[in-house]
């Protein structure tokens, strides 16, 4: 865990007029801890650190962040060499008529009508779905 991360926790933990019980502080911790780019980082970095320095001391060209991910995504064999899986697909209607229903009407149904994609838009409902694979664990993330 980062110093940073620590210092914000004893920040949080001292300050009474935030109201945070520690159980409030562990649900922050656990979302930056499992965060899309916190994971992807982690990843990057371990690439990094392996390919700084190459063979007799000779320093090897790295890629930048942007294109590790995008190879991530597209050569399964550059993937599993560095642990991270990255798979994106576009939601459906109907998946996205559920998120909408399980964040703004408690479970009630919507009417599949002409208002439902103006309903979708306007609240930003997700119109993609992010598998990460890293570690053997895997997060899903819509966006």
């Amino acid at each position: 865990m980062s110093k940073e991360l620590l210092n914000f926790m004893t920040w949080v933990n001292q300050d009474e007029k935030l109201g945070y019980t520690s159980i409030g502080i562990e649900r922050i911790v656990n979302r930056y801890i499992t965060s899309k780019d916190l994971i992807i980082d982690d990843a990057y970095q371990n690439y990094v650190k392996t390919h700084r320095v190459g063979f007799l001391g000779i320093k090897n060209t790295i890629m930048s962040k942007e294109t590790f991910i995008n190879k991530c995504k597209t050569d399964p064999e550059f993937s599993n060499k560095w642990g991270l899986k990255i798979e994106e697909r576009e939601l459906s209607l109907e998946e996205r008529k559920r998120i909408y229903e399980m964040e703004y009407t408690n479970d009630i149904e919507v009417e599949n009508n002409h208002w439902l994609e103006s309903k979708l838009k306007t609240r930003n409902t997700p119109t993609k779905q992010i598998t990460l694979e890293y570690n053997n664990e895997k997060t899903y993330y819509y966006e």
